[in-house]
């Protein structure tokens, strides 16, 4: 998930946690065709804003699909949307398919999205936000590998924890990643974490993804 060539900014001091944002969540900032989560805001304001939250709050540390990685859910304090509807008889046939990549060093696979500008009155402000963090030594694994070079040190002055990604949703739990993420995350050469296939995760992300669809903004 993490990448390289590019510092992570905005690191939390002072709070509970060590937490720093990963260039790998910067797209959810600042790329208009982003599909899933956009953050209408500045990157630095929502990490101070973090900040803040985790302080008054100090909400725990939810244990993720491995050790490395851990969710924190918290109330959107953004104007964030929910990204996901499900699929009914009336959108359905606005789906849109196409080879998407996340990333210019990535390979694109086939996905699929409803167009914003079809459905916006749906996307109503969501109630929750799921930040989810992996480790420095994670992020520096992952770093090294997509570079094939070898770790040689970790800096210990990095923050403990990296946001790599946030979802903005009315649920305060975990939603099933999409199938394609399971399937990359095998290949840690091709942007994953390197975390073999849990064939009953999986399962359950077939389940959920069959029935819902993400949203993405009308290409240009």
């Amino acid at each position: 998930m993490a990448q390289q060539g590019q510092e992570a900014s905005s690191q939390i001091h002072g709070s509970p946690l060590s937490i720093g944002l990963d260039p790998f969540c910067f797209r959810q900032f600042d790329d208009p065709k982003y599909p899933g989560t956009r953050i209408p805001m500045e990157k630095d304001a929502f990490m101070e804003k973090l900040h803040e939250v985790l302080a008054c709050e100090r909400p725990k540390l939810v244990p993720g699909y491995a050790p490395f990685c851990k969710h924190i859910f918290v109330d959107n304090f953004t104007d964030a949307r929910v990204s996901t509807l499900p699929i009914n008889e009336d959108n359905k046939k606005l789906i849109r398919t196409g080879y998407l990549a996340r990333r210019p060093e990535e390979l694109a696979v086939l996905s699929r999205w409803l167009p914003a500008s079809l459905v916006r009155d749906q996307l109503i402000r969501a109630k929750y936000l799921d930040l989810i963090l992996y480790s420095r030594e994670q992020v520096a694994k992952e770093n090294a590998a997509m570079a094939k070079i070898d770790i040689t040190e970790i800096d210990p002055s990095a923050p403990e924890w990296f946001l790599i990604s946030i979802k903005a949703q009315n649920e305060p739990f975990e939603l099933p990643m999409n199938p394609i993420t399971i399937m990359r995350n095998a290949l840690i050469e091709e942007g994953g974490s390197g975390v073999a296939i849990d064939r009953g995760a999986y399962a359950q992300s077939v389940e959920y993804w069959s029935k819902h669809v993400v949203v993405q903004e009308d290409e240009a």
